[in-house]
């Protein structure tokens, strides 16, 4: 029996936000440039703040924020003339820790980047660092679309009470000094107004900085980056689905989108191949949901979901796991129908806090099916380098599975050896507003900023099964191509995932 786990998510927002393996010389030459203007600026490039962004523009968005009724506009104003105005756009504003520790650029970008409608399509910020399609081919360009953007436009959004229509400018909320630390009392009294303005000077840095560095190539090159990442990612996801895995028994899926269950049923040849297995309150507000492609030829009708009550083990225990993130449901065999497996796919927590609450969860819920079998996809979210306490290692990982009787497909060596079981390879860019977490392309492989690392198992166990091999990995969109050397995404490999491809044999 063949199996696959894979977490389909990737870039969603910014395009630029990860380096990704690319022919395009253009591409490279583009992100080299962006990285030695930011890492070492010259004098004419590393200008004055009110150069890029003008104090006629700051008094255009002092009267756009005071026209909503915010309090603060003065301090604010006072900040700008005394503080931002005369910062340098690298050494004084992007390359500010402060700031990022702020958060007063990345939070509203955040917030406002890309924004998800009531009828389920998206309006983006314009900016660099969205998938807004427009073409910003100066500073006074760009200011018209943002502000107009920002204050002006009438966005219809789901919300807990049902449908409500907001700008996006409303969307922006205090930083509070509980949670960022970083914030002074006076600027967290002042905290919307002035996210605003440092997304605005950010922004239009950012405009400024594209059209010095590649006037006439940088928009096509983000063109090619929205449709490959963004535009077709849910499309050419489900066509290596398509190509590569019909022989899989079952798929496990993580951080499936609304927009991809919907793409998944319309295909012919995976509805075909496949019942597709989802949770019965698919989240679309997240967005992030786990389901399951079971094979008609193994697996029979009737599939029982029990993600509830294991969320209930694992509430018990003092955890909870975000909506979406957990898919269990008992499904029957073909050769037998008195004989069914507990299939199920999960999405750990960014460090990997939740996986062993889970598994224990798990375990617990299997108790109550006698001679029910697992077989179980995830993103574990375990590191090469664990934190006791504070992020999961594959060796912490590795010791939870063997204690709860089951086995993994790395059958130890994503723990003894993690580096040579990485299925991430991520490193980010310059061109985003947490500069802090940027690394040197050439650099990528080393630096500790970059998410390489073990983090996808199937489980199954050991008793019942063997594994036929180690796991095949693929990031270049063929079942078992994998190269070790190359950041993903791709443009042809739209998931900062690999997909992992597991060969079990019956006992």
């Amino acid at each position: 029996m063949n199996f696959v786990t894979w977490n389909v998510a990737a870039i969603n927002n910014n395009p630029f936000e990860y380096w990704v393996t690319h022919n395009d010389a253009a591409y490279l030459k583009l992100m080299e440039d962006v990285m030695h203007f930011v890492d070492k600026p010259t004098p004419e490039q590393d200008v004055a703040v009110e150069t890029v962004f003008s104090n006629d523009l700051f008094e255009e968005l002092a009267k756009a924020m005071s026209d909503q009724g915010w309090e603060g506009i003065d301090e604010t104003r006072t900040a700008w003339k005394q503080d931002f105005s005369k910062r340098g756009i690298v050494s004084g504003f992007i390359k500010d820790k402060e700031l990022g520790a702020k958060r007063l650029a990345s939070m509203p970008d955040r917030l406002t980047n890309s924004i998800g409608l009531a009828d389920g399509t998206t309006r983006c910020r314009p900016t660099v660092i969205s998938n807004y399609s427009g073409m910003l081919s100066d500073v006074p360009k760009w200011w018209a679309e943002w502000k107009s953007f920002m204050f002006d436009s009438q966005l219809e959004m789901t919300v807990k009470t049902g449908v409500k229509t907001v700008r996006p400018c409303q969307l922006l909320t205090p930083i509070l000094r509980s949670k960022y630390p970083a914030v002074t009392e006076e600027e967290e009294k002042i905290s919307v107004p002035l996210q605003a303005l440092c997304c605005a000077i950010f922004d239009a840095i950012l405009v400024y900085m594209l059209n010095s560095v590649a006037p006439s190539t940088w928009h096509a090159v983000k063109t090619a980056l929205c449709e490959s990442l963004c535009s077709n990612k849910v499309g050419l996801t489900v066509q290596i689905l398509e190509k590569e895995y019909l022989d899989a028994s079952a798929i496990f899926l993580q951080e499936v989108s609304g927009g991809m269950v919907e793409a998944i049923d319309k295909s012919e040849i995976l509805k075909g191949k496949f019942h597709l297995l989802l949770p019965a309150a698919l989240d679309r507000k997240r967005d992030q949901n786990s389901v399951v492609l079971a094979s008609r030829d193994v697996f029979g009708e009737g599939a029982q979901e029990l993600t509830a009550e294991v969320s209930k083990h694992m509430e018990s225990s003092g955890s909870a796991c975000s909506p979406g993130d957990l898919y269990l449901a008992k499904v029957p065999l073909i050769a037998d129908s008195n004989v069914s497996v507990l299939l199920g796919s999960f999405h750990g927590d960014t460090d990997g806090l939740l996986t062993i609450p889970l598994l224990k969860a798990l375990c617990k819920e299997k108790a109550n099916h006698e001679g029910v079998e697992l077989l179980f996809g995830l993103d574990a979210n375990c590191y090469v380098k664990g934190v006791p306490g504070k992020r999961l290692s594959s060796a912490e990982f590795r010791e939870a599975v063997v204690a709860e009787g089951l086995e993994e497909c790395w059958n130890g060596v994503a723990a003894e050896s993690p580096q040579q079981c990485c299925t991430t390879f991520n490193a980010r860019t310059f061109l985003q507003p947490q500069l802090n977490k940027a690394v040197s392309r050439d650099k990528a492989e080393a630096d500790p900023s970059t998410d390489r690392n073990p983090k996808d198992y199937i489980l199954f166990e050991p008793t019942k099964y063997a594994t036929s091999g180690p796991p095949e990995r693929d990031n270049m969109g063929k079942k078992g191509v994998f190269d070790p050397n190359a950041p993903f995404p791709t443009l042809q490999f739209p998931s900062d995932h690999a997909a992992l491809y597991v060969r079990l044999s019956q006992l």
